[in-house]
């Protein structure tokens, strides 16, 4: 984790993202892999200010015009066995770049204060509470 200068980690489905980063990390025995960066859950984020009919990664991208996922998650296991880790970074590095996109769309919404909205089925208004980003120690 520490090849790039950064201090926060942006995660599309972060819960999911840092219980597989930590639980890789336990396995390989690296101490404490997320220690001293923030976490930034794109996904909560996204949906503090949108109404997408559903909030996935491919979803999110595929109805921005942005780019679609390769592969999925659950296949991951199998290529690894097979020894395919090629598709498994090629895919993985797909979820980043996708991830990048989303991300840089929804800045530019916020700084201009617009909304997305895309609405295919008629959703009921919910109240957000603001969400605090932990810091991991």
């Amino acid at each position: 984790m520490r090849e790039h200068e950064a201090d926060t980690v942006i995660a599309f489905n972060a819960p999911f993202d840092f219980r597989f980063i930590r639980t890789r990390a336990l396995i390989l025995q690296e101490r404490k892999p997320l220690a001293g960066y923030y976490m930034f859950n794109e996904k909560s984020w996204l949906k503090s200010f949108t109404r997408f009919r559903r909030y996935s990664l491919d979803y999110v991208a595929k109805e921005l015009g942005i780019g679609e996922k390769v592969g999925k998650g659950h296949q991951m296991p199998m290529l690894y066995w097979k020894g395919e880790t090629n598709k498994i970074v090629k895919h993985c590095r797909k979820d980043v770049e996708l991830l990048i996109r989303v991300h840089e769309r929804c800045l530019e919404v916020e700084k201009g204060k617009k909304r997305i909205t895309v609405i295919k089925e008629s959703e009921p208004s919910k109240e957000k509470k603001e969400e605090k980003i932990p810091r991991f120690r």
